[in-house]
């Protein structure tokens, strides 16, 4: 963001430009030094991975989840560049007013005698007032050329979306004429961006940079929301896993810390009572027997 400041000098972006670099630099040795128990994490490598949570077979949460936390896969982006051709000189004054991107940039006042450079230059700056609502950063050039760039990943700059009128003052009779205010819109070539590739050495770049950082920003905090899902699933795991655990426990110490006096005692107490039972059982069925012995 303080590379975008049009306060710094060249020499004030190049030592910006060598701290992004350092910082970058650090981001990618996080990335590829994070290990747990010589497995590394965050290099990409880290996928498909299976956690035993039950005492059998199949028992297991599997993650899916990879992350690859190098400078060169966070932030990626695509820029849109192109140009357009000169812009025409003006002898006696003129006005240029339009659209880019479907933003209107106001009106451009040309002095007398203004250059295709000074022209240029002039609607160069108009565009980058309206940078935040436009997405684009015009950079005039002394040839007369303006290059137009997108500073939001994903916009396109096409002949369709820059419409500038262009109105000549005669100083003669005072009147104003409608001319081309440009010549044909040349597209140019999309360019790849990233967390490795930033360079706030320029405005341009230093805009583009910001776009970055922020895509950057939305991965990280939505991995970091996977893996707040997946720790709260373990979490829950493990409370589980504790219950069970402390019930087994439960069970087996019922077992193995029985009272062997009360358990005997309460042993032959019920083999007595079975033992009388069974003889009384056969005293009874003897009845019978002595009836009839009587009859006869």
């Amino acid at each position: 963001m303080q590379a975008s400041n049009a306060t710094n000098s060249a020499s004030d972006r190049k030592a910006l430009q060598a701290e992004v670099t350092q910082l970058v630099s650090e981001i990618d040795r996080v990335a590829k030094q994070s290990d747990f128990n010589g497995t590394k994490l965050l290099d990409g490598s880290f996928s498909s991975q299976l956690f035993q949570v039950g005492a059998n077979a199949g028992q297991s949460i599997a993650i899916d989840k990879t992350i690859d936390a190098k400078a060169g896969s966070l932030g990626t982006a695509t820029f849109a560049n192109g140009a357009t051709a000169a812009l025409v000189a003006s002898t006696d004054g003129a006005r240029i007013t339009g659209k880019v991107m479907g933003v209107d940039i106001g009106t451009v006042e040309l002095k007398a005698g203004a250059t295709t450079a000074d022209a240029s230059k002039a609607v160069a700056t108009a565009i980058n007032a309206k940078i935040g609502e436009a997405g684009i950063y015009a950079e005039a050039n002394a040839d007369g050329t303006m290059k137009l760039s997108s500073v939001k990943e994903g916009k396109a700059v096409v002949a369709a979306d820059i419409a500038l009128e262009r109105s000549d003052l005669t100083a003669a009779t005072g009147v104003w004429s409608a001319k081309a205010a440009a010549g044909d819109y040349t597209a140019g070539t999309d360019t790849a961006a990233n967390v490795q590739k930033l360079d706030v050495s320029t405005v341009l770049g230093a805009q583009q940079a910001l776009e970055v950082v922020d895509k950057a920003l939305g991965a990280i905090n939505s991995t970091r929301a996977d893996l707040g899902a997946i720790q709260n699933r373990f979490t829950s795991v493990v409370a589980n896993l504790q219950t069970s655990t402390e019930n087994l426990s439960a069970s087996r110490s019922r077992i193995k810390d029985t009272d062997f006096a009360k358990d005997t005692a309460e042993r032959t107490r019920t083999q007595i009572l079975q033992q009388a039972g069974t003889a009384m059982l056969a005293q009874a069925n003897q009845v019978p027997q002595g009836v009839l012995s009587l009859l006869r």
